[in-house]
């Protein structure tokens, strides 16, 4: 599945969105590995660095894990539940925290969307200075 370029979402956000669907989907089960980041950089068409984010974002909503020298793994999702229950018991329930937690998360999301689009404009001048 190549990131389809008329979806106006950054790439690493599809990548991640459909990795995730195949988790919820039961695709990929617990403790299934991942495919390698080579193979997701051909199975999406994207670089490194937006794989990297990709699978950033998977392991910030507990979908999936790291073991170094191994790779990536889906997290038990039964194991996240308990994460999530930890996680809203330690942390304040205001509305305003809550907006202030969604606008930081847009603002990320809008970081990365630049950090891939200058990623691909230096790999486009790159292209152009070899062809030159």
């Amino acid at each position: 599945m190549r990131t389809p370029a008329d979806d106006p979402r950054p790439p690493y956000l599809q990548a991640a969105d459909d990795l995730e669907a195949k988790i919820l989907s039961g695709d990929l089960k617990a403790g299934d590995q991942l495919p390698s980041g080579t193979q997701l950089q051909q199975e999406y068409g994207i670089s490194n660095g937006t794989v990297q984010s990709a699978l950033k974002r998977l392991k910030d909503k507990g979908f999936v894990y790291s073991v170094q020298g191994r790779g990536n793994f889906v997290r038990d999702r039964a194991a996240e539940a308990a994460d999530d229950e930890a996680r809203s018991a330690s942390q304040p329930s205001s509305p305003e925290f809550a907006a202030i937690m969604r606008q930081l998360e847009s603002l990320g999301d809008g970081m990365q969307a630049l950090a891939d689009r200058v990623t691909q404009l230096e790999s486009q001048a790159g292209q152009g200075q070899q062809a030159g």
